[in-house]
């Protein structure tokens, strides 16, 4: 008995099924993680930075512009943060922040333990890596997004993660 060949729409079912499994993670932007689901971050290696933006699940809220060395713009995510968006010439993703966080409103020297940025980093997603740098209003932390890009996270003292920088060789 010869066995059947798949019929062309049970190729898509299984194709559209695996699609639904892989935008079910919600996009990393920033932390702690928002209560919302989001889209998820493919887009996050596009070179067209509107349809990035679009597959983060953010909106812009202001015209794309040229910098020397990068593009900006701010944009919205869902749940309603202002953020800063950065890439490079190429158009790739390169840094987001927290366009409302004041970093003087943070705890001016509250310790945050390499344990508990490793929670911090780990709660929102992310794989910690090590921390860079202890600064008096924030820690630099490295971690890997779920993607495997290598970032750099900005962790204030009160725990959450306002910036996010892309490393790139």
């Amino acid at each position: 008995m010869i066995p059947s060949k798949p019929s062309l729409a049970a190729m898509a079912a299984t194709l559209a099924a695996g699609l639904l499994a892989a935008s079910a993670a919600p996009a990393q932007i920033l932390g702690p993680p928002s209560a919302q689901v989001q889209q998820p971050a493919a887009g996050t290696r596009a070179t067209e930075p509107l349809q990035t933006l679009r597959a983060l699940g953010l909106t812009p809220i202001a015209p794309l512009t040229r910098d020397e060395d990068h593009l900006e713009t701010e944009a919205r995510a869902a749940d309603g943060r202002r953020l800063s968006v950065s890439f490079d010439l190429a158009g790739r993703l390169w840094e987001i922040e927290d366009a409302d966080h004041d970093a003087d409103r943070v705890a001016e020297w509250r310790d945050l333990e390499p344990a508990a940025v490793e929670r911090v980093v780990s709660a929102a997603g992310f794989t910690f890596r090590r921390i860079v740098e202890e600064k008096p209003r924030h820690v630099v932390a490295r971690a890997a997004t779920r993607e495997g890009d290598e970032v750099v996270l900005h962790v204030d003292r009160n725990g959450y993660i306002y910036k996010q920088t892309w490393l790139r060789s």
